[in-house]
């Protein structure tokens, strides 16, 4: 499954009329899929929600040709790689890639349940935080087992398989994913910066563990509804980071297990973070959420104190030599409803 063979197929319009109220209305058909409704919308691309001939649902992700640079052509033969690698029930499944004259279609599983980033501002009980973080990381094992950055962990990327109990967590949008090769590094600047581990934002050289920065932000979102860093650009963020210092409300009840592996999670310094081994066998991460649950009783908690994070390992540049454009993506109200938006440069 690769771009290169996609299937060809004819794109036109297809005229529905409602049963009950005789309207009549207009929608985009590819090949066997009818496009019913926009889901979300980039800088290049589109996800429709979509019916095939038997009502069955998925979601198409439709990419313009004329928009492709070489570079991001290269970037969209990876993420249909990596995808189909992503033989699990907690990411989001390929079902095919098509392509039209003008566009590339990838067909994917459709998931009801929306993503994550309604649950912004809230707080999370401890239990339902360890069952989401428990369900992402066995997508992660997949990733990390390929040697694979995911590179744009956030809320708007966590989507739930249907409404109510029993959804299932899927991982989705690897239109930034890359495999790196032996003890290579990666540098470019991409991701969303309010998620992006420190070497990132400085521009310095990064590994499979800028993810894991990106899970201690996730995890601090949902046990306190806000980011545990903000700043207005890339810059005042960096110097934000120097003050190493991870605040929470005192409202916030988690047990020990919890706080120190979020303390590990959010170490400026990729060397004294903790490593994917180590994560995967962490309390938190490993166990079942029906056990963790039956033992959280148990465990150890109150409100959280405020874990020293060691000082960074990257120092701010001067901010006019910083190798990153200004960002109007940072919410100035941490209460605010504005979705942060993933860049790449």
């Amino acid at each position: 499954m690769n771009l290169d063979s996609a299937e060809t197929v004819h794109s036109d319009l297809e005229i529905q009329q409602d049963k009950h109220t005789g309207r009549k209305t207009t929608h985009k058909r590819i090949g066997r899929y009818t496009l019913t409704r926009e889901l979300g919308r980039g800088a290049f691309a589109t996800v429709y929600k979509a019916l095939d001939s038997h009502g069955s649902k998925f979601a198409i992700k439709q990419i313009a040709k004329a928009r492709l640079t070489p570079k991001q052509y290269k970037a969209l033969k990876e993420e249909v790689r990596v995808m189909h690698a992503m033989e699990n029930e907690n990411s989001i499944k390929m079902y095919g890639v098509m392509q039209s004259q003008k566009n590339y279609y990838l067909v994917t599983e459709y998931c009801s349940g929306g993503d994550l980033d309604r649950l912004r501002g809230k707080q999370l009980k401890e239990c339902t935080v360890q069952m989401i973080i428990h369900q992402l990381s066995k997508a992660l094992k997949i990733l990390v087992d390929h040697n694979i950055m995911h590179r744009d962990l956030k809320l708007n990327n966590l989507l739930l398989s249907s409404k109510g109990a029993g959804a299932v967590v899927k991982l989705a949008d690897f239109g930034l994913a890359r495999q790196l090769r032996g003890a290579e590094y990666a540098k470019t600047f991409c991701g969303t910066p309010l998620y992006m581990a420190p070497e990132v934002l400085a521009g310095e050289e990064y590994d499979l563990k800028a993810d894991l920065w990106s899970i201690g932000v996730l995890l601090y979102l949902f046990l306190t509804g806000h980011f545990p860093f903000q700043a207005a650009t890339p810059h005042k963020l960096l110097v934000e980071l120097n003050h190493a210092i991870v605040k929470f409300p005192h409202d916030v009840q988690i047990s020990d297990c919890c706080l120190q592996l979020m303390k590990r999670l959010l170490q400026v310094d990729p060397e004294k973070r903790i490593d994917w081994k180590e994560y995967f066998e962490h309390p938190f991460v490993k166990s079942a959420p029906e056990a963790y649950q039956k033992a959280f009783a148990e465990l150890p908690k109150g409100p959280a104190a405020t874990p020293q994070i060691d000082p960074p390992a990257v120092k701010p540049a001067e901010e006019a030599k910083l190798p990153l454009p200004e960002l109007c993506c940072f919410p100035k109200d941490p209460r605010s409803n504005s979705r942060p938006e993933t860049t790449c440069v």
